[in-house]
């Protein structure tokens, strides 16, 4: 693995908070430690909120945002009852089915419920800020490994247990999953006149 990431073995002291919140160590990546609650059954209000959101877009294998542009696309399409384009509509369902089915989580998806679960000192442990997310999980998707590391040695596992790894080299599968993330973009992007890019998975 590229980048050194270092798991406490033996179980480290709890800060607590408000006398009943523990938050203890987590692990180390590129120098910095990553925190998370004690109990991660057991989160604040305003991160648990956020944890109930990702995981609902982890279970669906798409984010809100995606079934809100697959629904202004199928509008689209049938705002005419005239020149209603039926193999428009087939892709649309079609992909939509196959999002739905995959196997395994995307990896945008593990990240950011991981973003939920582990924070950096200089963030509240209380609340859940979306911009310190999002370059915690620029880091992390930069970081070779990652994926694997989240599902596999921390607790995150512990938090959703039937994540899993496919049995074959992930990396690849990973790569073969984003070929078709973008295949399931691009009819969406070319409907709505919107490039894919702007469009969250």
């Amino acid at each position: 693995m590229k980048w050194i990431k270092k798991i406490f073995q033996k179980k480290p002291k709890p800060i607590l908070l408000d006398g009943k919140y523990k938050i203890v160590p987590a692990f180390e990546l590129l120098g910095e430690t990553y925190y998370m609650h004690e109990d991660p059954l057991n989160v604040l209000a305003g991160r648990g909120l956020s944890a109930i959101t990702h995981l609902e877009e982890l279970l669906m294998r798409c984010s809100a945002e995606y079934l809100n542009a697959h629904i202004e696309a199928v509008e689209k399409i049938l705002s005419d009852p005239k020149k209603i384009n039926i193999g428009k509509l087939y892709i649309l369902n079609n992909n939509l089915r196959e999002r739905v089915s995959l196997a395994i989580a995307l990896p945008k998806h593990v990240f950011k419920l991981a973003s939920v679960v582990f924070f950096t000192k200089d963030e509240s442990p209380f609340m859940y800020d979306s911009a310190a997310a999002n370059k915690r999980i620029k880091t992390w998707v930069e970081a070779d490994g990652m994926y694997d590391f989240f599902l596999q040695r921390t607790p995150l596992k512990t938090l959703v247990p039937f994540l899993q790894l496919p049995d074959s080299n992930s990396k690849n599968y990973l790569a073969v999953q984003e070929k078709i993330n973008q295949l399931h973009l691009k009819p969406l992007s070319e409907i709505l006149s919107r490039p894919a890019s702007t469009i969250d998975i």
